[in-house]
Parts: C-alpha cells; sequence; structure tokens
C-alpha cells in the first residue's frame, strides 16, 4: 500500500506560457500561492517542490473559435503541478495540481482543504488490518485482493479501495469483485462502504 502517482496536466496548445520556476508568476500570484500551499498542506509542506507550470492566455484561448467545444472545464488562468514526496508516509510520490483563476484564487486543487492542518493519515497497516477484518466479517474471498488508491474531487477525501475477487465471479473478460472502500484519514465504523463491481480482467 503506497501512493505513487506521476500524473501529467492538461496541455494548452498555442495559448499558454510554461513557466519552470514559481518567480516567473507575478509577485502577488507566487505570494499567494505560498500562503496556499502552507495552509493546506501543513505538516507535508517541506516535502513539496514545484515541478512546472503554465500561464494561460484567456483571451487568446476564448476568441479561438473552437474555444467551447474543448472538454476542459473551466479554463484556469495559472494552472500549476507539484511533486509530494514523503519518505516516511506511504506517500512515495504524489503529483499536486493547482489551479487558479486570474486573481490568484482557487479553482481546483487535489487535496483536502477542509481540515489542512490536521492532514496526517492512519497509518497503512492500520487501514489493511482493519479492512481484512471485515472482509473475514462479510466472508469475502481474501485471496488475490488487489489495493487501489484514488482521491474524491466531490468529497475531498483520500480512498482505498480493496478490491476481492469473487469466486465463480468470472465472465468472460470480465471478473466481479467485493469491494471494502476506506477513507484514509478515518476507517472507523462509520467510514467504509462495502458494494460490488464488475471490471476488465486485465484491470489486476
Amino acid at each position: 500500500m503506497e501512493v505513487y502517482e506521476d500524473a501529467t496536466s492538461y496541455s494548452y496548445k498555442g495559448f499558454s506560457k510554461k513557466i519552470a520556476l514559481l518567480s516567473q508568476l507575478p509577485p502577488k500570484v507566487n505570494k499567494n500561492v505560498d500562503r496556499i500551499m502552507r495552509s493546506t498542506f501543513g505538516d507535508f509542506y517541506p516535502y513539496i517542490t514545484f515541478r512546472d507550470g503554465q500561464i494561460v492566455n484567456l483571451k487568446k484561448y476564448f476568441a479561438d473559435s473552437n474555444a467551447l467545444n474543448r472538454k476542459y472545464g473551466i479554463i484556469p488562468k495559472y494552472d500549476l503541478v507539484f511533486r509530494l514526496k514523503d519518505t516516511l508516509s506511504a506517500i512515495k510520490l504524489y503529483t499536486i495540481f493547482l489551479q487558479l483563476d486570474e486573481y490568484g484564487q482557487v479553482l481546483h486543487i487535489n487535496w483536502p482543504r477542509a481540515h489542512p492542518a490536521t492532514n496526517k493519515f492512519r497509518d497503512v497497516k492500520s487501514v489493511e488490518y482493519f479492512v481484512l477484518k471485515k472482509a473475514v466479517e462479510f466472508k469475502f474471498n481474501e485471496k488475490g485482493y488487489t489495493v487501489h488508491f484514488s482521491y474524491d474531487k466531490g468529497q475531498e477525501k483520500f480512498f482505498w479501495e480493496f478490491m476481492f475477487p469473487v469466486i465463480g465471479g468470472e465472465k468472460g473478460e470480465r471478473k466481479d469483485y467485493d469491494v471494502i472502500k476506506v477513507n484514509w484519514q478515518r476507517n472507523d465504523e462509520n467510514n467504509y462502504m462495502i458494494y460490488k463491481t464488475q471490471v476488465i480482467s486485465i484491470y489486476d
């Protein structure tokens, strides 16, 4: 159970300027970025480095006849990418996307902001112990289970999904799984869910 996500951001080809340093941002925006990162990441802040970014020319972008047909969602003025590496936790590499409007306000960040100072996650061994105990309780097949990590943007929460293959649940190229999904910040009786799913076998 380790987090290793090296992702890439959108490319606004022809409508943005690439930057390699935060100092290339306007001073007020740069200062606000530092404030946002410090307040959001708390104890994780020292383990974060800037990777790259884009400054989008919004006027030029929306003057293009195809602009509204592109599926980018809300277009940020500043699209920044950071990396978090914390060798003392399960986060070996996590790519952070911070998108800001022209005033430096947050449009999107893939990290919980509700309780930034307490972004301490449970030890993954305790999470695994909790889930496997539940798997025994519900008589799931523990042989060959897989674990997947995800961030829920709507809930602003990190989850671990444990997928237990259902015996006899093969249907051609698809397999049935019993799934236990746990909130990483809390793994008690009120913060897990159980459901079934079917995925293509190569998902393993």
